[in-house]
């Protein structure tokens, strides 16, 4: 309908991704972005999640899966960086050490327009 998708449909597409790979970590709420958390080691490996990016009132995906210790990788249907704000909730979201933390924007298929970053979000997180 031409409209930004909403936090809670991002949500229902994470909790269906999480039923059709139940290995993968993370897929939570997007609301827990911003609390505190304490996660096992086990936890932050093999991890998906889609972010808003308050700073851009956009959506992305960061994901450990087949990274290194402290290697985030980040979907980016619109920016080839990540700005301080979305480190600050990645590093929160990963349990990294941020002075060691390495955040690489692989590639990705661009949207076009301003409002298809929560398809291209969940596209790119399954």
């Amino acid at each position: 309908m031409g409209e930004e998708l909403p936090d809670n449909e991002i949500h229902l597409a994470q909790q269906l991704l999480k039923k059709q790979f139940p290995a993968l970590n993370g897929l939570q709420s997007t609301l827990l972005q911003g609390k505190q958390m304490t996660l096992t080691e086990s936890e932050v490996y093999n991890k998906v999640q889609i972010i808003h990016c308050n700073s851009h009132h956009h959506w992305i995906v960061a994901s450990t899966v087949q990274c290194n210790f402290n290697q985030v990788k980040v979907y980016d249907s619109l920016f080839t960086y990540c700005d301080k704000e979305t480190e600050r909730v990645i590093t929160n979201l990963f349990q990294c050490d941020s002075s060691k933390l390495t955040i690489t924007v692989s590639c990705s298929h661009k949207q076009k327009g301003s409002v298809n970053c929560g398809l291209f979000a969940i596209a790119n997180a399954t």
